[in-house]
């Protein structure tokens, strides 16, 4: 129980970095934090194709950085025609605690 918490706060924190990657390029009325119930990524999403692409990055170097883990988040969120399902951060967050 104790370890899943710890691995959750982890994933958390990882999110939250990238998070604030992506902030610095944003308008301050227009961050995104951990609370954000909206699509942030996909056809409908709030970031665009630079951002969510520098997203993906920031999350996979984190994972890499923190967790040791080589988590190839492109290939879980784009199929082979590109990126045609939405994603929020609590997609987001089953999907890297899935992979680690």
């Amino acid at each position: 129980m104790i370890k899943e918490i710890y691995k959750m706060l982890e994933i958390e924190n990882i999110l939250n970095q990238a998070l604030e990657e992506i902030n610095e390029l944003r308008n301050e009325e227009d961050h995104i934090n951990l609370d954000c119930k909206d699509v942030i990524i996909g056809p409908e999403g709030i970031l665009d194709s630079l951002s969510t692409a520098t997203f993906i990055l920031e999350l996979e170097n984190l994972c890499k950085e923190k967790k040791g883990s080589d988590l190839d988040l492109t290939s879980i969120i784009l199929g082979e025609d590109g990126l045609f399902q939405n994603f929020k951060i609590s997609d987001l967050k089953e999907i890297i605690n899935n992979a680690l």
